[in-house]
């Protein structure tokens, strides 16, 4: 048996905050390949449109394939495939997006690879909309090609393969894919988070002028859940980290859960995404809508990305990051910059971001925080049913 580890990292640059977020995943793409050689792959690849990483692979010991063009992910992998190929029976293949694993060590890689044993079952790490995915290549038969990676599960579960999932934990689910995931981090490494706590990388974070503020609001949140605060989570909250998040501390969650699978289910692809929060932001407005907000919560993260596809707007990525940060461009929808000016004017601590924001995030900084802090909560750590999940 041989193990390939695949990334694909790329996508335009259009502006400094996409730089800005190209630089962190840089650098967690190296710790990465380092950690799964590690590990005990045997190989790792990289797919990527930006030629300036083919010599960083060549360092790493990775190889470097130029993606196609234009880019369709199914397309891609299976030219990838065929490429390195070929790949036996009991040959896997672990598929990572861009962001996905950096809070994993190498001991967490011994044991999700130690999971390999049926060839006909794929590994994953979310049962909806998963970035990382270990399968064997030898049994896709390659009739369904998905355009993007959130659709790679499904496609192999109609070609026969089995889902199955890894054991939870908020490492796991945590995916460098915005600036408040990338704020996360930064607080997480200055508390000595072992896997985040490393030098190439508190360096880019650090000298990042906007990582500092959401690092604080990450902080403030934290204060939230020590000392018993009301938060508000919404967008495609998981039900896993509510009940993590509730399990170690006495902070009371207001959730509001919906269009989990957005990607995956090609709702978004379909225009077939309705957010019931975003019916009622247009009904009352912005600065309504956080007003309501902080007369029952002193915090709220929001997953921005279930509004933004409700109301049909195709924001770039760099105009994504812009708004999480708080600088939304003018030519933006009126009502999507007056969201985000409210959402720093508001008197409470808002987090704008997107999936990882209200899963792995707050789980992570729920457990590290549990992890540091003396003012433990004495509750048993319930035993979750994966269909959770």
């Amino acid at each position: 048996m041989t193990i390939t580890a695949l990334f694909f990292e790329g996508g335009p640059l259009a502006g400094p905050l996409s730089r800005d977020m190209a630089r962190i995943r840089e650098v967690a793409l190296g710790l990465r390949v380092q950690r799964l050689a590690a590990a005990g792959v045997h190989r790792v690849a990289i797919v990527s449109d930006r030629e300036d990483l083919r010599r960083q692979a060549w360092r790493w010991g990775a190889s470097f394939h130029a993606s196609l063009s234009p880019f369709h992910f199914g397309r891609q992998l299976a030219a990838f495939i065929e490429e390195a190929g070929p790949f036996g029976p009991e040959d896997w293949l672990v598929y990572l997006g861009g962001g996905a694993g950096i809070g994993l060590r190498v001991p967490d890689w011994e044991a999700l690879l130690g999971h390999f044993a049926d060839p006909r079952e794929v590994w994953v790490n979310n049962p909806q909309s998963p970035d990382l995915l270990a399968f064997c290549p030898y049994y896709w038969e390659k009739e369904e090609l998905p355009s993007t990676d959130n659709g790679l599960l499904y496609a192999l579960m109609r070609g026969g393969y089995r889902r199955r999932l890894w054991p939870n934990t908020p490492a796991l689910n945590f995916d460098v894919d915005t600036p408040a995931d990338a704020a996360l981090m930064a607080l997480l490494a200055s508390w000595g988070q072992e896997a985040l706590d490393r030098p190439p990388l508190v360096e880019v974070l650090e000298s990042l002028p906007w990582v500092p503020p959401l690092k604080e609001r990450w902080r403030q949140v934290g204060h939230l859940l020590s000392t018993g605060g009301e938060l508000i989570l919404l967008g495609r909250v998981s039900p896993v980290a509510v009940l993590e998040v509730n399990a170690r501390w006495p902070a009371r969650l207001r959730v509001f859960s919906e269009e989990r699978g957005m990607k995956a289910l090609g709702r978004v692809e379909r225009g077939e995404v309705r957010s019931l929060m975003g019916d009622y932001l247009r009904a009352v407005g912005p600065q309504t809508f956080f007003a309501r907000m902080a007369e029952v919560a002193q915090g709220a993260i929001l997953d921005t990305r279930v509004l933004q596809a409700h109301f049909r707007w195709s924001l770039t990525e760099e105009e994504r990051f812009a708004s999480d940060v708080g600088r939304p461009p003018e030519h933006l929808p009126l009502l999507w910059r007056e969201f985000v000016r409210a959402s720093q004017e508001a008197p409470m601590t808002v987090l704008l971001g997107g999936h990882t924001a209200v899963y792995g995030g707050i789980w992570w900084l729920a457990e590290e925080l549990y992890r540091l802090t003396d003012r433990k909560i004495a509750v048993q750590k319930p035993k979750l049913g994966r269909n959770l999940e």
